[in-house]
């Protein structure tokens, strides 16, 4: 059985996506907007995005767009989880790659017109979606993607061939070089988390600190769109000169469009030799094979973050002697900018948001909740700590240098969650960058599980 992968002339079908992102996702793992459809949209319909598509019996079972943006084309690809391991995903990143730099060449000209016109599918997820929550980087951030699963090539599939018009840009034997029929991936193939984990980010011994961050250090409303903002950008190496297909990948990835706020992460690689092309990839749901596949087109990883979410219940938490907790309100919003600056000022690629730019941030997310929102204040220290929280997220957390170590964070975390419960809420997410593990322990030993693993390549 082969699949052909084909460059589609219109956008392709949305319900047809949302099924494949929502298979993806419940082999994957990863945050849940990336199913909602106001996400999907923002991703693969843009005006001006290429697409690639291949279908067996008129199932959508993988599919590949690029989007204009003004930091360059952005690709997104989707592998369904029964035909990985086939090279399907090879083809289709070699398809969207190639397809870039032609869109980039198509664009070049009119570049200035070109960044006014697509500022908001730049932002599409930062400002066409300031309502989805999760950490700094995870909620509202421009870079989570729907859980995109992409897999590598198996055997050799060649070139991605003419993606000038709209037809073939070849087939892909769907046996695989070792004549096995597409199946559901078995319980002891690495999971996404797992071999990230594995190569980027280790576990820790140390002690807990509360120089915790649930996104990063980045503006609130950031996070739920997915977009990390919390690592700094090392160059990405230039790709050589011939690529071959990466020899397995099964994994979830998909481009950023987002600015380049924090470290500037989401600013791409570049592609295509002497017309270099600026290229930015995320996965949702990183694994091994992605990492060589992304290795072979000469991407770099640039960011990594770890997806958790923990079973809402009333947990009781305890204040060091002579703690007040102050609630979010118009007249302490102020108050909370200030130890959100203090707690994150230390953070690599800090951003430094102004007072009015954070907290417009956070109140005009719609699923901002004030209540849920709190600050502590100690005798003599005066604020020293807050978190800030949304509809199903703890969107940040943070505590200054000097009152870090008594235990603040993990008060913070679970008022903020004893608050959610009473309201009703039975589950609550956070992303925690790979290279904050002091955090993401806390979150572990509070009861957050992990839940996948996004990282961005360029």
């Amino acid at each position: 059985m082969t699949a052909e992968v084909r460059r589609v002339a219109d956008a392709l079908p949305e319900d047809d996506l949302l099924a494949l992102v929502r298979r993806c996702r419940a082999a994957d793992g990863g945050m849940p907007l990336v199913t909602e459809p106001w996400f999907l949209r923002g991703r693969w319909l843009a005006a001006g995005t290429v697409a690639f598509e291949a279908r067996v019996g008129g199932e959508l079972i993988a599919a590949a767009a690029v989007r204009p943006s003004p930091a360059g084309p952005m690709i997104s690809g989707l592998v369904d989880p029964a035909f990985r391991g086939r090279g399907l995903g090879s083809r289709l990143l070699d398809a969207a790659l190639a397809a870039a730099t032609e869109l980039s060449a198509a664009t070049a000209p009119a570049a200035a017109d070109l960044s006014a016109a697509t500022a908001p599918a730049a932002a599409d997820l930062s400002a066409a979606t300031a309502t989805a929550p999760a950490s700094a980087a995870a909620r509202s951030d421009a870079s989570v993607a729907p859980s995109d699963s992409l897999d590598s090539a198996s055997g050799s599939v060649g070139s991605a061939g003419s993606v000038g018009s709209a037809g073939s840009v070849g087939s892909v034997d769907l046996a695989g070089s070792a004549g096995l029929a597409p199946s559901v991936p078995s319980a002891s193939e690495p999971s996404a988390f797992a071999s990230f984990s594995a190569s980027a980010s280790p576990a820790s011994s140390a002690p807990a600190s509360d120089s915790v961050s649930s996104a990063s250090a980045a503006p609130a409303a950031s996070a739920r769109t997915a977009s990390a903002r919390t690592a700094s950008a090392p160059t990405a190496s230039a790709p050589p000169a011939s690529v071959s297909p990466a020899a397995s990948a099964d994994d979830l990835w998909v481009a950023d469009s987002s600015g380049g706020e924090q470290g500037d992460e989401s600013a791409g690689g570049t592609y295509g030799g002497a017309a270099a092309v600026t290229v930015t990839v995320e996965c949702e749901g990183f694994t091994a094979g992605a990492a060589e596949l992304f290795a072979s087109r000469g991407l770099s990883q640039v960011f990594g973050e770890d997806v958790m979410r923990i079973k809402v219940t009333d947990s009781v938490a305890e204040w060091p002697d002579g703690a007040e907790v102050v609630e979010w309100s118009a007249e302490t919003a102020q108050r909370f900018h200030a130890v959100y600056a203090a707690s994150f000022r230390d953070r690599p690629g800090f951003p430094d948001p102004s007072a009015q730019e954070w907290i417009e941030e956070n109140t005009e997310d719609d699923d901002f909740r004030p209540e849920w929102s709190i600050m502590v204040a100690l005798p003599g220290r005066g604020d020293v700590g807050f978190v800030t929280a949304a509809e199903g997220w703890i969107v940040q957390v943070g505590v200054v240098p000097a009152a870090r170590g008594i235990g603040l964070g993990g008060a913070l975390i679970r008022e903020s969650l004893r608050r959610m419960a009473a309201a009703g809420a039975t589950e609550a997410w956070l992303t925690v960058n790979v290279n904050n593990p002091s955090a993401a322990g806390l979150y572990r030993r509070l009861g957050f599980d992990d839940m996948g693993q996004r990282a961005r390549y360029r």
